[in-house]
């Protein structure tokens, strides 16, 4: 049981750490007798200014620029974090604290004892965008798969289960499983937090300093202080290294097309034929799977057997984009993202997610045609080479 404060003083400061169980009436009760028992200079929680935002406007996604979205290549980070939000939801839907409690009791503190209220977290998308970065192709899929199949789940939580919940904190509980099959994922969620959110409170220049976070946070917490890690190195989205290794795939393919037109000018014209015919119509079936807007298809279609042959490039990207500008989501499709997505026929209506399932199924159905075109005309050479 999460039921003590954790008080230590470095260098000038005296900071006292709250772990909370997030979805723990105990935990909220903490927060409420610590801050009404003690003097702080200040309140710091662990969120970042959007989750501190989203707390105070919850579900507020009115101002998401779809657009914008597009352009930094953050589709899959949204869907990803879109889909860790239900899913938290969607937990504490069978709980009777709703999620979060215990930040709204330190919001709620600070203002009565007006007091500097610091979000001290990393920003959320640059977390998700270390977490994908860190992870495989298959890792991603085998993740997004899992929280979705998670969302869909019609089994109940028990009420032992349920009074787990209310005694640990979630997160901790979750990394423990997770851990064993996506090591990456703890050192990226946890471990750079810890650092980061340290680094935030022994900068500041508070001297009697209260920090509201998740139990699985304190131990890393107090670890970090002792050898911080430079926020420069985790503070920001991951660079993305220009490898040759992206171009080997597409030029090994344009040069087994060249090898066949030398051996057999019919055969070379059949594997562009079929290259093009198979990347277009997987890529397009993805998209068509999820509903996608005529526009998009026929996009998909389109750029699919050329984006195959560019790193650069990605199929969803423009198809995406084509269902966006067809079928342009309203505000009350982005400000109920969130619930749509817990209902199998809304989230396949809501304009804004169709976005996000159009740009992820065609680019998901171009990789797999890619390798399905490449093997056929492999095959044809083959055929070529030993008839």
């Amino acid at each position: 049981m999460i039921s003590e404060t954790i008080t230590f003083t470095h260098d000038d400061k005296i900071i006292t750490l709250i772990p909370t169980a997030h979805v723990s009436q105990a935990s909220v009760q903490l927060v409420h007798d610590t801050m009404n028992t003690m003097d702080f200079d200040a309140v710091f929680i662990e969120l970042d200014s959007k989750r501190l935002h989203a707390l105070k406007h919850p579900q507020d996604f009115s101002t998401l620029d779809l657009m914008s979205v597009f352009k930094r290549k953050e589709v899959g980070s949204l869907v990803m974090h879109l889909l860790l939000s239900t899913f938290q939801r969607k937990i504490a839907a069978n709980l009777d604290v709703p999620l979060g409690a215990e930040m709204k009791a330190a919001v709620e503190e600070a203002s009565q004892h007006h007091l500097p209220l610091i979000p001290m977290d990393r920003d959320v998308s640059i977390t998700i965008q270390r977490v994908f970065h860190s992870l495989s192709l298959w890792q991603k899929l085998s993740l997004g798969s899992d929280v979705l199949l998670s969302l869909f789940a019609s089994d109940k939580i028990d009420e032992a289960s349920i009074e787990h919940l209310k005694q640990q904190d979630i997160l901790e509980d979750a990394l423990k499983e997770l851990s064993k099959k996506l090591p990456n994922i703890k050192r990226t969620l946890i471990d750079e937090r810890d650092h980061y959110m340290m680094n935030k409170i022994l900068s500041s220049p508070y001297k009697n300093i209260v920090a509201v976070i998740g139990a699985a946070h304190a131990p890393g917490m107090i670890k970090a202080k002792e050898s911080l890690l430079p926020m420069k190195n985790i503070s920001s989205a991951p660079i993305k290294k220009k490898s040759i290794w992206g171009w080997f795939i597409p030029l090994s393919i344009l040069l087994l097309i060249g090898f066949t037109f030398t051996l057999n000018a019919q055969s070379g014209v059949d594997s562009i034929v079929s290259w093009i015919l198979i990347n277009g119509s997987m890529s397009a079936l993805g998209t068509a799977l999820v509903l996608g807007h005529p526009l998009a298809i026929l996009t998909a279609f389109v750029a699919a057997p050329i984006s195959s042959l560019s790193p650069l490039l990605a199929a969803g990207w423009f198809a995406g984009l084509a269902q966006l500008f067809a079928s342009k989501p309203k505000v009350s499709d982005l400000t109920s993202m969130s619930d749509d997505i817990l209902s199998f026929k809304k989230a396949f209506k809501n304009k804004a997610l169709k976005v996000l399932w159009v740009t992820a199924m065609a680019n998901i159905f171009s990789s797999i045609a890619t390798f399905i075109a490449a093997s056929s005309i492999i095959e044809t050479l083959w055929s070529l080479l030993f008839k």
